[in-house]
């Protein structure tokens, strides 16, 4: 059995079927209450078919898009039933189903329309935008929305950096903003409906309620808190620094050990850079160890933020934690700077000794981060390491199945957690994967 991570945490199965019901309900809804307005189309005219199907795409497609601010909202409930992973890869599919939703609803008005006018297809549109300013604002809102779609196209998305794809994508937000009058002065569920436009503005505020109390909350909560500043910058290996942060009232701050932060720094030019940093041990009086591999731009330089600078710190998220975990016995796999959660799991995973194993896998001894805290760690708590040091052709191939049992006799009797690049923790899930005894395999991907 192979499953993203966080797969069913005891005590939280309530969490999907909450969600599923919600989603359920509120698709139910939408359709009762489309229906009993009056909206199915009982003459069996062509315009009449074509005006009913704008107004339900229209109403799915909302829907569809404050869910879609729901998924990446960091609502902490989600975050650990799920994992931000898991929530994105959601994000994104059900964008595209809203795109779709959102060009099917302005094609299907237009035509319909155009035929109770009298007018082309391109005639109508421009007529309703020079005619209705609300239609004006849902244009803008539309545009947003094919741009947004478009930067999640996988070409598109190994082109673009980073921070373009995010700014594009807190268009999303504006969406939903600029639209909003549309909704209510041309849709028919808000026109002498009360129950229904109370309903809608309900799900807007409750949307608008998560992205306050959790996407902008959370920063503002830490900073009050906490006030993390860098107390220092250390050099780990060719390439890779820990960024040590100090802060205030560290216990209340709630990491597990796996989990990652979303960090922005108050120093010029960076501000408005939000990066996600993993864990690489546990938190501490002393405060937070992060650590990177210079990969880009702003990484390569992080070793030059001066010592003292404001650090605004989102999260933590992630469910790669101990909390997914189902059997007693557990093995980690790592490659290159993926030590880093894994390095904070192998210090803090409850196990007997010989419980936990760790494949570590690295081009040179060079680029073994951590590898004096590791063998410190392993004698200590009696556990198994092994380095596998090389390229791909000089070492084992944890994609053979065969391979891993060669390695780990009794693999089939434990959870596996894994991370390194996407092909290699990919290899190493879908090896997983073929073992004839069931395995939890428990992997996060960080790529946007």
């Amino acid at each position: 059995m192979i499953s993203a991570t966080g797969a069913r945490p005891l005590g939280r199965r309530w969490v999907p079927i909450l969600g599923l019901g919600f989603v359920a309900v509120n698709v139910t809804l939408i359709a009762w209450s489309w229906l009993s307005h009056g909206n199915w189309p009982s003459s069996g005219r062509r315009v009449d078919w074509w005006l009913a199907l704008g107004q339900l795409t229209a109403l799915y497609g909302t829907f569809a898009a404050l869910i879609q601010v729901g998924f990446v909202a960091r609502i902490p409930a989600l975050d650990r039933r799920f994992g931000m992973d898991r929530l994105t890869n959601w994000h994104r599919w059900n964008g595209f189903a809203l795109t779709w939703l959102i060009v099917a609803h302005v094609g299907f008005s237009t035509l319909g329309w155009a035929a109770g006018d009298g007018r082309s297809f391109l005639g109508e549109l421009v007529g309703l935008n020079a005619d209705r300013h609300s239609v004006i604002w849902a244009s803008v809102g539309t545009v947003l929305l094919i741009a947004v779609a478009a930067t999640s196209v996988q070409i598109a998305r190994q082109v673009l950096a980073y921070e373009s794809w995010f700014y594009v994508h807190v268009l999303s937000y504006v969406m939903l903003a600029v639209s909003f009058p549309h909704v209510v002065k041309i849709g028919t569920e808000f026109d002498h409906h009360k129950w229904t436009s109370r309903y809608w503005i309900a799900l807007y505020l409750a949307t608008l309620g998560a992205v306050l109390a959790h996407r902008l909350g959370g920063p503002v909560r830490n900073a009050r808190r906490h006030g993390f500043r860098i107390a220092a910058i250390v050099p780990e290996a060719p390439g890779v620094i820990s960024m040590h942060l100090s802060g205030r009232n560290l216990a209340a701050f709630g990491a597990a050990a796996g989990q990652f932060v979303t960090v922005r720094f108050a120093h010029r030019g960076w501000w408005h850079k939000a990066h996600p940093l993993s864990l690489s041990a546990l938190v501490s009086a002393d405060g937070l160890r992060l650590t990177v591999k210079g990969l880009g731009d702003d990484t390569e330089r992080m070793d030059r933020l001066p010592v003292g600078t404001r650090v605004i710190v989102e999260g933590p998220f992630g469910a790669f934690t101990e909390q997914a975990r189902r059997q007693p016995k557990v093995l980690l796999v790592a490659a290159g700077i993926g030590i880093t959660p894994i390095r904070a799991l192998f210090e803090s995973l409850s196990a007997a000794p010989g419980d936990i194993s760790l494949l570590y896998r690295a081009t040179s001894v060079e680029g073994l981060v951590f590898r004096d805290e590791l063998d410190s760690i392993a004698e200590r708590r009696g556990f198994d390491i092994r380095y596998l040091v090389g390229s791909r052709h000089e070492q084992p191939d944890l994609g053979d199945p065969a391979v891993l049992v060669g390695l780990v006799a009794d693999i089939g009797e434990r959870d596996v957690y894994v991370c390194g690049p996407a092909l290699f923790t990919e290899s190493v899930r879908h090896a997983a994967s073929q073992l004839t005894a069931p395995v939890n395999v428990h992997f996060e991907r960080f790529a946007f």
